[in-house]
C-alpha cells in the first residue's frame, strides 16, 4: 500500500518532542495577527491635488511617486495614465474630478475607483468663501 515505507514497514511516527518544531528565531507565524498598515503620508499642501483609490474598505492615498505622476498628468489632461509599477493604468483620468476615473489592473482586469481628495479647487475656478447653508443643521427623525 501507499502508506508503507520502502521495505513494507510503516513510517515511524513523530513523537511529541518533534510533532511541532519551534519556529526559527525572528520568523513570524503565518497565522499571527498582522499589524495594520500605516497610512500613506499626506502629500505636501504646496504639491497641489492629492489622488486616492478605493481599497475595498476606505480611500487610500497613492504613494508620493504616483502622486507626482498623476499631478503632472493634469496638465495637459490625459485620458490614460500608466502608473510607474507597470501593473496599473488609470483610465478616464481626464474625468477624474467628475468621479469617472478608474484604476485598472492589467493582469486581472480588476477596477478600482480613483478620486481627488476633497476639498480641492481646479485651476480656473474660484475657491468658495462659504458654502450656502453652512449654518443649517439637519437631523433625521
Amino acid at each position: 500500500p501507499a502508506h508503507r515505507g520502502r521495505r513494507g514497514r510503516r513510517p515511524a511516527m513523530l513523537g511529541p518532542a518533534t510533532a511541532h518544531p519551534r519556529p526559527s528565531v525572528g520568523r513570524r507565524s503565518p497565522y499571527a495577527p498582522r499589524a495594520p498598515m500605516p497610512p500613506a503620508p499626506a502629500p505636501d499642501a504646496a504639491a497641489g491635488l492629492a489622488f486616492e483609490f478605493w481599497n475595498d474598505h476606505a480611500w487610500q492615498a497613492y504613494p508620493p511617486t504616483e502622486q507626482r505622476l498623476l499631478q503632472a498628468a493634469m496638465r495637459p489632461r490625459q485620458p490614460l495614465v500608466a502608473l510607474p509599477c507597470g501593473r496599473y493604468h488609470v483610465k478616464d483620468f481626464d474625468k477624474v474630478e467628475h468621479g469617472f476615473a478608474v484604476q485598472l489592473n492589467l493582469a486581472t482586469g480588476f477596477r478600482r475607483c480613483v478620486r481627488i481628495r476633497p476639498p480641492y479647487v481646479l485651476d480656473g475656478h474660484p475657491r468658495a468663501s462659504c458654502l450656502p447653508g453652512a449654518g443649517d443643521h439637519f437631523a433625521f427623525l
